[in-house]
């Protein structure tokens, strides 16, 4: 009896056991039939040069459902045209483009589908109204080599570059200069003078004689130098002038400053708060996220107003002093000049991840919506993206890899 009962128990169990293994497999065959909305496939949504048609918008809706994708994510992009045949579409959240992003919105959320959209015309962020303090910021430096003693009255400005270079080409920049020759918007972040030894560096700091930028007025000062032969170095902080990627014909608006939290505030309160006037609540709608690209940065000495008092709580000490690494000047020896480079690219990655990525998310979800975002790249030759990606990994809702 107490065999039996036993072979009875296991035949039960294996009985059940079959079951459930049935049961799973018409599950998981159910569940690939039809997946749930989180599980189906997204796609972009292109705008070519930011035109769009009621009509069509209504019918390729209907089309991403009846394809089985989850929902797609409206990119307002140019595109190229060799034979001159796309016409000029509204620019980037004009009035205009506003009518057909809310048109789609709506109509999406009578089909069950979920929206994205592209925070930027192109890419990177940015847009027509970024202002000239809130562009993408580099750090350029003037040095003049002067023999001591001597009184300083005038110094020159860093030449501003019109162009920049990649691997596959050189591409035009649009800095805004006055007639006086200097940017609409500038920052003086350091003057210093400072001797070279025999081998042609820094060996003391005690050496470097630090002047504050607040006493240039335009390129006008007022110093003196010791006897010596001094390398004298400005560094200013102005916007790259770069234009998005990709834009659109009529989108004209310039990349904002990545690593600046007014920035980035000012950007996503502008896109939330012009959908929020035609929507209502976007919680309530069909728009499930914003959607941030890549971030292609160019080869440059990546800046922003607020990064000499980012470095300083990072770091317990000013970068002032040690601007001149920045010109390739080795400062007491390799190994410290590395360091001081290291300082400064933690520095600039944790101005990225904190009040680009989280803050942008934190925006995002305050509106009822989820922060996806492409990664940063995909760095060099190509790109120079100084960020620790583990830490932007985590800092937005979805993240994409480019490859």
């Amino acid at each position: 009896m107490i065999k039996a009962g036993r072979t009875f128990a296991i035949i039960f169990l294996a009985m059940i056991f079959m079951a459930a293994t049935v049961c799973a497999q018409n599950t998981a065959k159910d569940i690939f039939n039809n997946p749930p909305q989180s599980a189906k496939p997204r796609g972009y949504w292109i705008w070519g040069h930011g035109n769009y048609d009621y009509r069509r918008i209504t019918e390729e809706l209907y089309a991403f459902k009846n394809m089985g994708l989850g929902g797609v994510d409206i990119f307002d992009m140019g595109i190229a045209d060799p034979y001159d045949k796309i016409p000029s579409g509204p620019a980037f959240f004009s009035n205009e483009m506003l009518d057909g992003i809310t048109f789609a919105i709506t109509e999406a959320k009578k089909r069950g589908l979920s929206m994205g959209l592209s925070v930027s015309n192109g890419w990177n962020a940015g847009g027509d109204w970024t202002t000239n303090d809130e562009m993408l910021m580099r750090l350029l430096i003037w040095t003049d080599t002067i023999n001591g003693p001597a009184n300083i009255s005038e110094i020159g400005f860093p030449e501003v570059p019109v162009t920049f270079h990649k691997p596959y080409g050189s591409f035009p920049l649009f800095p805004k200069i006055k007639q006086d020759g200097l940017p609409e918007f500038y920052q003086d972040i350091s003057l210093v003078a400072f001797p070279l030894n025999s081998k042609g560096i820094i060996s003391d700091l005690k050496q470097i004689i630090y002047f504050h930028p607040e006493e240039i007025k335009d390129n006008n000062i007022d110093i003196k130098l010791p006897a010596g032969t001094w390398v004298l170095a400005r560094a200013t902080v102005t916007p790259l002038g770069q234009q998005m990627w990709m834009k659109s014909d009529n989108s004209n608006g310039f990349i904002m400053d990545h690593y600046s939290k007014k920035a980035t505030k000012n950007h996503f309160n502008y896109i939330t708060g012009r959908l929020t006037e035609r929507l209502g609540y976007l919680g309530s709608t069909a728009l499930e996220r914003l959607y941030l690209c890549s971030f292609e940065a160019e080869d440059y000495i990546i800046w922003s107003p607020e990064l000499k008092d980012e470095f300083r709580k990072m770091h317990g000490y000013d970068i002032d002093q040690y601007i001149p690494v920045f010109t390739g000047q080795i400062i007491i020896d390799e190994e410290t000049t590395r360091r001081i480079l290291y300082d400064y690219r933690a520095t600039v990655s944790e101005m990225f991840v904190n009040n680009h990525y989280r803050q942008a998310r934190d925006i995002s979800n305050s509106n009822g919506l989820l922060l996806a975002s492409e990664s940063g790249g995909p760095g060099p030759p190509l790109h120079y993206v100084p960020t620790e990606d583990l830490k932007a990994l985590g800092s937005v809702d979805i993240m994409r890899g480019e490859f």
